[in-house]
Parts: C-alpha cells; structure tokens; sequence
C-alpha cells in the first residue's frame, strides 16, 4: 500500500520554499522538499517535539505514516515509517524493555545490588515514557475549541 497524494489546489504551495506546486508531486522542483502535506490527505496530523527530534504522525486511516524528523546533530534527516512497521516497532521494543525491567528487578531482590535498583528505576522511567509516546502517537488528536463549536470543522 502506497501513500495516496492529492491533486493540487490554486493555493497549493510547497511548505519550505513557497513556490507553486506541479500536480500530484511531493517533492518541489525548486528546492526538494518532501511535501508531506499533501501526502495524507484529509486525515489529522499530531506533533510532538522531543529534544533530538521531532514526531509528526499524520492520519489515521491504513496509509497513514509516521515521521521522525531529527534536529540539532540529526538536522535535516526525516525517517518515515509504515502505520504497520510502527505498531510492529512499538511493540517489540516495549516488550524487550519490559523484560529487561523485570531481570533487572529480580536481579536486585536475589542480590540486595543497588545498582539493579537504579538501572530498573531508570529503564522503568524510560519504559512509562515509551508506552506513552506509543499510546499518543496511536490515538486520535483532541478537537480543538473551535471544532467543538463547529462539528463539521473536524478531522
């Protein structure tokens, strides 16, 4: 399944430079920016910024994707995965995440070690971190005010 990308309207423009887009393209001819945009259609878009990058899941239907756009070292780099490889992704790493909390703790109750208290402490923090980035990033965005005034304005 491909991303399905819409025609272009009279004020369709590219999101970095500005200039007029061609019909049906995602990258601008002028500059190469990936016009991400028009890539989802009339489905939502969510961000969260994180302090090394960016998250920005756009839709929810089965085309919906997820990017990842990288700041500061990772400046300019944008990965974008599959609704599909998201969910896969997610949920393999909260499940290896969840068995290294748990070692860790057993590994602290067999040997009174502090320092298996402390790394499961961190890595449960980081665990509760990554289930809810996960969770958010599945859910549907909250209706603004003005949605919730005007029904027909939501996504």
């Amino acid at each position: 399944m491909g991303v399905s990308v819409d025609a272009a309207s009279v004020d369709d423009s590219c999101i970095a430079c500005g200039k007029r887009l061609p019909e049906r393209v995602l990258i601008c001819p002028s500059c190469g920016a990936l016009n991400t945009r028009r890539a989802h259609g009339e489905s939502y878009t969510k961000t969260m910024r994180l302090p090394m990058s960016t998250l920005i899941v756009h839709g929810d239907s089965p085309e919906a994707f997820v990017e990842n756009v990288g700041h500061y070292l990772r400046a300019g780099q944008r990965l974008i995965y599959s609704r599909n490889r998201w969910i896969a992704g997610g949920v393999i790493s909260i499940i290896v995440l969840s068995i290294f909390v748990v070692v860790l703790l057993y590994a602290f109750f067999v040997t009174a070690s502090p320092g298996f208290a402390v790394w499961s402490v961190l890595l449960g923090g980081f665990l509760a971190f990554s289930v809810y980035v996960f969770w958010w990033s599945l859910t549907p965005p909250r209706p603004t005010e003005t949605q919730e005034r005007i029904p027909s304005l939501r996504p």
